[in-house]
């Protein structure tokens, strides 16, 4: 086969490109190369101020879930810890026909010193972040169906002419059928009359085309720093980004927009008495609400202000079947409902644990209904999204079992008592399309 020519651009990537100093946010792109340690190929001028080896290492030394007979498959996007640091890192699998198993992995890394940054990042440019690392692969897959119909054409006829050779070489040729596969193409779909020695093809190549080229970073460089350099640069400053980021429909927004002045019951009301973070806890662990009040259209109005607080793209239906909430009448069910006299400002139901995740992330001062309202619905979404990228990137990592999946769950803030929200959040999330049934059955 015939070398594979170079790819326009360079290597090396100019000092122009650099983040100024005073961002603390660390971004940096590494390989973990076949036969070497972890290699930096670039990185911003931001202090990692801790050992930048022993942080690679542990990095790529993170067990993540790659599917069997694909060649390119998603990136896989985890946060972790180490040392002083919080990270959010981004593995990618680049195909290149050169290298063992037909693929190179790579990491994207940003490193925060505070732990609250990172977890505000994470959630706010969770989609930002595989886009750039999905960008990188599709550069390098674009040229790889060519490239591989090439080298297994140049295999074929190596064992044409060598058909000693066919017993070395036949553990290649499987490997390199169940990827053809993969891919979509066939021996036929190349000509490459070329052969090459056997031993060409077990060889350990460990001078492989810099990465940089073969996935056009150069290209993409101007776009990440761009996006580093417009970066709030303290917690409080990213924090106030959250809002503007979380779903909220068509519907939400109606119900948000109304003017709630005159009302004569307040979720606002109920939250200093306490009684909503009851409601709450009893309607996310999945629970059905019964609310009763002489003023049938000012409960009414009061579910639908309760509706929107759910804690993914979608609300809690009521008076339909199979709702969440009954406003004005009684349906007998298996377990145990609660029931909302808005009259008496009282709720008959299980209480809310001190240590539960709405005690203690669901804290508000005093504020009219009208503000209230966004604030609490984007406190219970900040959870929920919170949750779905935890178990995404749980299901990334590979199944784990059910110990340690609460083990996971409590360190986003979950406590034991909130095992019936947590496993209510998982049915929450496939009915709205947030998470998929098959990443649910992992764990």
């Amino acid at each position: 086969m015939s070398k594979l020519q170079p790819f326009s651009g360079a290597s090396s990537l100019s000092s122009s490109t650099e983040v100024t100093a005073d961002s603390s946010l660390y971004i940096a792109m590494f390989e973990f190369a076949q036969g070497s340690s972890p290699k930096v190929l670039w990185c911003n001028s931001a202090k990692l101020l801790i050992d930048k080896d022993s942080f690679l290492l542990y990095v790529v030394n993170t067990p993540t879930y790659v599917p069997k007979n694909e060649y390119n498959p998603k990136p896989t996007i985890i946060q972790s810890e180490f040392s002083t640091y919080s990270y959010v890192a981004v593995f990618s699998a680049i195909p290149d026909v050169e290298a063992r198993g037909f693929s190179r992995p790579i990491v994207m890394v940003y490193a925060h010193p505070q732990k609250e940054y990172i977890l505000a990042f994470y959630s706010i440019y969770y989609d930002k972040l595989l886009m750039f690392s999905n960008q990188l692969q599709q550069n390098a897959t674009s040229f790889f169906p060519n490239e591989l119909a090439e080298y297994a054409s140049c295999l074929k006829h190596t064992i044409e002419k060598f058909p000693e050779s066919k017993t070395i070489l036949s553990s290649k040729m499987a490997e390199l059928d169940n990827t053809l596969a993969s891919v979509g193409i066939s021996i036929e779909d190349a000509h490459n009359d070329i052969v090459h020695p056997p031993e060409h093809f077990t060889r350990i190549n460990n001078e492989l085309r810099p990465i940089i080229s073969l996935t056009k970073f150069s290209d993409m460089i101007e776009q990440i720093v761009s996006f580093s350099l417009s970066l709030p640069k303290s917690y409080l400053g990213i924090k106030s980004m959250s809002f503007v980021q979380d779903k909220i429909d068509s519907s939400e927004i109606a119900i948000m927009t109304k003017d709630y002045t005159l009302s004569s019951f307040k979720l606002s009301s109920l939250y200093h008495s306490h009684v909503l973070l009851d409601v709450l806890f009893h309607l996310l662990s999945g629970k059905h609400l019964y609310i009763s009040s002489i003023n049938h259209e000012e409960a009414l109005s009061f579910a639908r202000r309760l509706s929107i607080l759910h804690p993914f793209s979608s609300i809690f239906s009521f008076n339909e079947d199979n709702s969440s909430i009954f406003v004005g009448f009684f349906v007998d069910k298996n377990e145990q409902p609660g029931f909302l006299d808005l009259d008496a400002s009282a709720f008959v139901g299980a209480k809310c644990p001190k240590d539960s995740i709405l005690s203690k992330e669901i804290i508000r001062v005093e504020h009219s209904e009208n503000i209230f309202i966004p604030l609490i619905c984007n406190d219970i979404k900040k959870i929920g999204s919170r949750f779905l990228r935890k178990v995404k990137e749980i299901v990334a990592r590979g199944s784990i079992n059910k110990e340690k999946f609460f083990a996971q769950m409590r360190n986003l803030g979950f406590s034991s008592t909130d095992e019936p929200i947590i496993n209510n959040l998982k049915t929450l999330g496939a009915q709205t399309g947030d998470l998929e049934l098959e990443a649910i059955s992992k764990n």
